[in-house]
């Protein structure tokens, strides 16, 4: 795992307040695919581990399209420029290229007008969270954990497993327990 992000995560109440602006979970500007992402790297980029649980607790239902569009957008955009990564030195063609991109597209279709406002928003609330933060997002200085080959093996299993509960498949094949292939002691 890398950070943690979504639904069902959980946090130390200390942890959050030492490490975020204003001792609070959210910013309140990052509403909608920003918020919790955020929250994962401020802490993961401050040295805090993440554990993994494969629990299913619930089901997440959502038909958003229309605000994908916009907010997703928004979101993405911002965590390019807030972000140093390897990758940091093609951000400024990538987001020019983009900007430029949803200017045209803007032409043809209103959909596109509402990702180019998505992106230049993304690009506005940078500045909120840089100042409220008072730091840029390093991902060089997130802990890295190298797994031995037992634990990925048994990630691996726990991974597959899950996704076949989801489906109603069992991983192993077990005999059927109808009488006439049940099995003598």
């Amino acid at each position: 795992m890398t950070y943690a992000d979504g639904a069902y995560m959980l946090v130390k109440a200390d942890a959050i307040r030492k490490t975020t602006p204003n001792g609070k979970p959210l910013i309140e500007e990052t509403f909608l695919y920003l918020d919790d992402v955020l929250l994962g790297l401020i802490l993961w980029n401050r040295g805090y581990r993440v554990a993994y649980v494969p629990v299913r607790s619930s089901f997440h239902y959502a038909n958003l399209k229309p605000v994908i569009n916009y907010y997703g957008i928004c979101a993405n955009t911002a965590l390019i420029m807030l972000l140093d990564t390897q990758f940091s030195w093609v951000k400024s063609f990538y987001l020019f290229r983009r900007g430029l991109g949803y200017k045209v597209l803007c032409l043809f279709s209103n959909e596109y007008c509402k990702a180019r406002r998505g992106f230049l928003d993304g690009k506005r609330l940078v500045g909120i969270i840089a100042e409220r933060l008072g730091f840029k997002l390093d991902l060089y200085k997130a802990p890295h954990v190298r797994e031995g080959i037992a634990r990925l093996i048994l990630f691996n299993y726990l991974v597959l497993d899950s996704i076949l509960k989801i489906l109603n498949k069992p991983l192993f094949i077990t005999h059927d327990s109808s009488p006439s292939h049940r099995f003598l002691d």
